[in-house]
């Protein structure tokens, strides 16, 4: 009876330990995206603010 409850245990603290990873894993993945699109948006903005300066000459 023991060794079966032990057993479950550890199979229960296995699959939290895997939710654990794939959260973070998740987090990494979003916080990347979020910091393509910002670099995305800076050079959108650089591009603007080139052609302003163009068009003002």
């Amino acid at each position: 009876m023991r060794t079966r409850a032990h057993a479950s245990k550890s199979a229960r603290e296995r699959e939290r330990t895997r939710e654990r990873e794939v959260s973070a894993h998740a987090r990494e993945r979003t916080q990347e995206s979020a910091q393509e699109r910002a670099r995305a948006l800076t050079r959108e903005c650089e591009r603007d603010r080139v052609r302003e300066r163009q068009s003002a000459r």
